[in-house]
Protein backbone atom coordinates (compact mmCIF):
# COMPACT_ATOMS: atom_id res chain seq x y z
CA UNK A 1 0.00 0.00 0.00
CA UNK A 2 1.21 3.49 -0.77
CA UNK A 3 0.10 6.53 1.23
CA UNK A 4 0.00 9.87 -0.55
CA UNK A 5 -0.77 13.21 1.09
CA UNK A 6 -1.75 16.08 -1.20
CA UNK A 7 -2.32 19.65 -0.08
CA UNK A 8 -4.01 21.91 -2.62
CA UNK A 9 -3.41 25.65 -2.29
CA UNK A 10 -5.48 28.26 -4.09
CA UNK A 11 -4.37 31.51 -2.51
CA UNK A 12 -3.47 34.94 -3.84
CA UNK A 13 0.24 34.50 -3.10
CA UNK A 14 2.87 31.80 -3.61
CA UNK A 15 3.45 29.11 -0.98
CA UNK A 16 6.00 30.29 1.62
CA UNK A 17 8.82 28.50 3.43
CA UNK A 18 6.79 28.49 6.66
CA UNK A 19 3.85 26.85 4.91
CA UNK A 20 6.12 24.15 3.47
CA UNK A 21 7.63 23.51 6.91
CA UNK A 22 4.16 23.22 8.43
CA UNK A 23 3.05 20.80 5.77
CA UNK A 24 6.26 18.77 6.14
CA UNK A 25 5.53 18.32 9.84
CA UNK A 26 1.90 17.45 9.18
CA UNK A 27 2.68 14.87 6.49
CA UNK A 28 5.50 13.39 8.58
CA UNK A 29 3.07 12.84 11.46
CA UNK A 30 0.76 10.97 9.07
CA UNK A 31 3.52 8.55 8.01
CA UNK A 32 2.95 8.98 4.27
CA UNK A 33 5.07 7.59 1.44
CA UNK A 34 4.70 10.66 -0.79
CA UNK A 35 3.75 14.23 0.05
CA UNK A 36 2.81 16.89 -2.47
CA UNK A 37 1.68 20.49 -2.54
CA UNK A 38 -0.31 21.68 -5.53
CA UNK A 39 -0.38 25.46 -5.78
CA UNK A 40 -2.22 27.65 -8.27
CA UNK A 41 0.08 30.62 -7.56
CA UNK A 42 3.44 28.87 -7.38
CA UNK A 43 6.10 28.74 -4.70
CA UNK A 44 8.53 31.26 -3.27
CA UNK A 45 12.11 30.32 -4.20
CA UNK A 46 13.00 29.43 -0.61
CA UNK A 47 9.88 27.29 -0.41
CA UNK A 48 10.97 25.26 -3.43
CA UNK A 49 14.34 24.57 -1.82
CA UNK A 50 12.70 23.58 1.47
CA UNK A 51 10.20 21.30 -0.29
CA UNK A 52 13.02 19.59 -2.19
CA UNK A 53 14.99 19.01 1.01
CA UNK A 54 11.89 17.52 2.66
CA UNK A 55 11.09 15.32 -0.37
CA UNK A 56 7.83 17.14 -0.95
CA UNK A 57 6.64 17.19 -4.54
CA UNK A 58 5.60 20.65 -5.71
CA UNK A 59 3.26 21.00 -8.67
CA UNK A 60 0.97 23.38 -10.46
CA UNK A 61 -2.62 22.22 -11.05
CA UNK A 62 -1.73 21.49 -14.69
CA UNK A 63 1.30 19.40 -13.68
CA UNK A 64 -0.77 17.47 -11.13
CA UNK A 65 -3.05 16.19 -13.88
CA UNK A 66 -0.27 14.24 -15.58
CA UNK A 67 1.90 13.38 -12.55
CA UNK A 68 2.44 9.65 -11.99
CA UNK A 69 1.15 9.51 -8.42
CA UNK A 70 1.80 5.81 -7.97
CA UNK A 71 5.27 6.03 -9.47
CA UNK A 72 7.33 2.94 -10.07
CA UNK A 73 6.13 1.17 -6.95
CA UNK A 74 4.34 -1.65 -8.81
CA UNK A 75 1.59 -1.12 -6.29
CA UNK A 76 -1.77 -2.61 -7.08
CA UNK A 77 -4.76 -1.11 -5.38
CA UNK A 78 -7.08 -3.42 -3.52
CA UNK A 79 -10.78 -3.14 -4.41
CA UNK A 80 -11.30 -1.04 -1.27
CA UNK A 81 -8.70 1.48 -2.49
CA UNK A 82 -10.10 2.04 -5.97
CA UNK A 83 -11.30 5.47 -4.78
CA UNK A 84 -7.72 6.70 -5.32
CA UNK A 85 -7.80 5.88 -9.01
CA UNK A 86 -11.20 7.58 -9.23
CA UNK A 87 -9.75 10.76 -7.70
CA UNK A 88 -6.72 10.69 -9.99
CA UNK A 89 -8.96 10.18 -13.01
CA UNK A 90 -11.03 13.19 -11.97
CA UNK A 91 -7.91 15.35 -11.59
CA UNK A 92 -6.70 14.31 -15.03
CA UNK A 93 -10.07 15.14 -16.60
CA UNK A 94 -10.09 18.76 -15.37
Amino acid sequence: MIRVAIECRDKARPVTVNEVEGYAAKSSNCNVDKAAIVSSTGFASGALKKASKRNIIFLSPTQSKSYDWLGNTNTRLSPGRRWLTDILDRIRSL
